[in-house]
């Protein structure tokens, strides 16, 4: 990374003004564009959660606009990892919880 920086230091004038003045770790929230190998590109809104009781670890929430290509990609991609009518543990731990899939 070190020689990466460099390399564009040098090679680009405007670039050391630009990573000088950009926060990596401010970038808790955004969209992501993504490819997938099976279902192509999918435009995600993400937000990243740091967990207080311990700094070192965080989650990252990615959702798709409602309605949108990239929902309807995640809900076929869903389907593909579960079979219809699978049970699964509910979130709470508490019961189970049924998902049907459209198909």
């Amino acid at each position: 990374m070190n020689e990466l920086i460099g390399e564009l230091s040098i090679k680009v004038p405007q670039f050391h003004t630009w990573w000088a003045s950009h926060r990596v770790d401010q970038c808790a929230h955004g969209t992501q564009r993504l490819r997938h190998p099976v279902v192509g590109e999918l435009t995600l809104s993400y937000e990243t959660l740091a967990l207080p009781a311990d700094p070192d670890q965080t989650i990252c929430l990615y959702t798709a606009e409602r309605g949108s290509a990239s929902a309807e990609t995640l809900r076929l991609l869903a389907g593909w990892s579960t079979p219809t009518g699978a049970e699964t543990s509910s979130p709470s731990g508490h019961g189970t919880a049924h998902r049907n899939v459209a198909s």
